[in-house]
């Protein structure tokens, strides 16, 4: 996988998702639990760029970090890439 998985944890894991599918250009947007994993080419960019969103719609983000991408985020990354 060449791309890296933003792990955020929120006070509304749900909306905050909804949210930053609309928003954010990211690969995907998942589900995972009550985290969130973005899947992007852009890691930095796209913190700051989520850190926004959130904090604009008042969705308060308890943690934000890089981690290594798990099974699944690869499997969810290769079915993205191929609805494309």
């Amino acid at each position: 996988m060449h791309r890296s998985v933003i792990e955020i944890r929120t006070s509304d894991s749900r909306k905050a998702r909804l949210l930053l599918r609309e928003k954010l250009k990211a690969d995907s947007v998942g589900l995972f639990g009550d985290k969130i994993h973005i899947v992007t080419k852009n890691p930095d960019t796209d913190t700051k760029e989520t850190e926004k969103i959130l904090n604009t719609a008042g969705v308060r983000i308890k943690g934000i970090r890089t981690i290594e991408p798990s099974l699944e985020d690869v499997f969810v990354s290769v079915l993205a890439s191929q609805n494309e």
